[in-house]
C-alpha cells in the first residue's frame, strides 16, 4: 500500500475518532425558565376531571384518582403543604440551579435546585453520602443522591 494511501487512512482514522462526541457530565447551572406552551392544560390548570389519556394507570390507581377530594386541601394540616421539587421542573416558576464544588478534586458535591415559585429547594447529593437514618428529620422536598450515567443525572 503506498505511503500516501496509508497517511490518509491514519488521518481519516484520527479524525473521525476526535469527532465522536465525548461522554461527559453536563453542567446545568444557570436560570432556566418554563415554556408554557408545551402541554399547557396540564401544566397551569390541569386537565378535565377522570381525564386519565395518556397515563399509564391500573383500576387501583383509577380508583385512587376518583376518590381525590379539593377540599383536602382546605384542611388545616395540608394548607402549608408545599408542592415537591420535582414538580417545579414542569411548573410555572423560573429555576435556578448551581454546584458546590470540592476545591480540592475539583467534583460537585451537591447540586442546589431553587424554584421561583413556592421556594421549592432540593439539594442533589453527589458525594456517595449514605442515606439518613429514619429518625432523621424529613423535609417535605425529600433527600436526593445523585449519580452520573454517561451523560444523563440520575436522582
Amino acid at each position: 500500500m503506498p505511503y500516501v494511501v496509508r497517511v490518509f487512512i491514519f488521518v481519516t482514522l484520527v479524525w473521525g475518532a476526535a469527532a465522536t462526541p465525548a461522554v461527559a457530565q453536563v453542567d446545568f447551572s444557570g436560570v432556566w425558565a418554563p415554556i408554557m406552551h408545551e402541554d399547557s392544560i396540564e401544566r397551569a390548570a390541569g386537565p378535565d376531571i377522570g381525564d386519565f389519556l395518556g397515563l399509564p394507570i391500573n383500576d387501583a390507581g383509577r380508583q385512587r384518582a376518583e376518590a381525590w377530594d379539593a377540599a383536602l386541601l382546605s384542611l388545616p394540616e395540608h394548607q402549608w403543604k408545599p408542592h415537591p421539587s420535582t414538580y417545579g421542573f414542569r411548573g410555572v416558576g423560573n429555576l435556578r440551579i448551581w454546584n458546590v464544588v470540592d476545591p480540592e478534586s475539583g467534583r460537585v458535591v451537591t447540586v442546589h435546585t431553587h424554584i421561583q415559585w413556592m421556594e421549592q429547594k432540593r439539594d442533589i447529593f453527589m458525594d456517595g453520602r449514605p442515606r439518613p437514618p429514619d429518625f432523621a428529620a424529613h423535609t417535605w422536598q425529600g433527600f436526593a443522591l445523585g449519580r452520573w450515567e454517561g451523560p444523563v443525572l440520575v436522582v
